[in-house]
């Protein structure tokens, strides 16, 4: 049986990955960076790593229930920090209502052994940064207050996630809805 790369994340419309897109081009000039393709940005909920049991994990995941909200796609951020930038980040708000649908996904899929993801935080990820080339103007750059829209989350998507040498392509596996 043949493993497939697979996470658990919330699909954003297209209106929003264009503003986070376009804001992302004032990044271009002052980091080395890998920039995460527009069509990929989402919102990860989970990461599964390679698994061989997609059916095991579509039963479990078709269990879940949860109440729609809605969130703003507002401001920037960095991983692990500031002094030493790996990922650059947009963030989402109502961060309690993520949490709580984060913590039924990991309690939902306990029983199929995957580890429980301990630090959880709500981001789409835009940049992999080799190196800031601008310090200060990447300061500046992160911390404005954007916002990039609000959405209603009213769904999660199982993902298969393909590497390729020019970056990975994300393959809706089964999209969950709950309207």
């Amino acid at each position: 049986m043949i493993k497939k790369r697979l996470f658990i994340g919330v699909p954003l419309p297209d209106n929003v990955k264009r503003k986070i897109k376009k804001y992302s081009e004032n990044f271009k000039q002052i980091l080395k960076a890998n920039f995460v393709q527009e069509e990929n940005y989402h919102i990860t909920l989970k990461f599964l790593g390679y698994c061989n049991n997609e059916k095991k994990i579509i039963e479990n995941l078709n269990n879940i229930t949860f109440e729609a909200f809605n969130v703003i796609v507002q401001d920037l951020g960095v991983f692990p920090n500031e002094r030493v930038p790996r990922i650059l980040w947009v963030g989402a708000n109502n961060f309690n209502k993520f949490m709580n649908l984060h913590n039924v996904i990991n309690e939902n899929l306990k029983q199929l052994n995957f580890e429980e993801n301990k630090k959880f935080h709500p981001h789409i990820t835009i940049a992999r940064i080799k190196f800031v080339k601008n310090k200060e103007d990447f300061k500046k750059l992160i911390k404005n207050k954007v916002i990039f829209g609000r959405i209603k989350i009213s769904s999660f998507v199982l993902y298969e996630s393909v590497l390729k040498p020019t970056g990975p392509i994300y393959k809706i596996i089964k999209k969950f809805s709950y309207l």
